[in-house]
């Protein structure tokens, strides 16, 4: 048998949960708005990989997401 090299990617994610306000911000824009919940707007969410170490607690990570707000709502907005 064949062995291939394995390789470790060493990562944090960072998960960004919708909350009430981008459901809001939904229905109120879209001409035909859906029947949609919060539940099923949290269902597909985007996932950022971020150098592991660079972010070292819950706090840390926050400040993290909020210098870079601007590139994650874009990002929201394009998908």
């Amino acid at each position: 048998m064949h062995e291939s090299p394995r390789f470790t990617i060493n990562r944090s994610m960072i998960l960004l949960m919708s909350k009430q306000p981008v459901l809001d911000w939904i229905q109120r824009v879209d001409p035909e708005p859906l029947q949609l919940t919060l539940a099923q707007l949290r269902e597909d969410q985007d996932a950022f990989l971020i150098e592991q170490g660079s972010i070292e607690s819950i706090e840390a990570a926050q400040r993290w997401v909020w210098r870079r707000w601007r590139t994650f709502f874009e990002q929201y907005l394009y998908d």
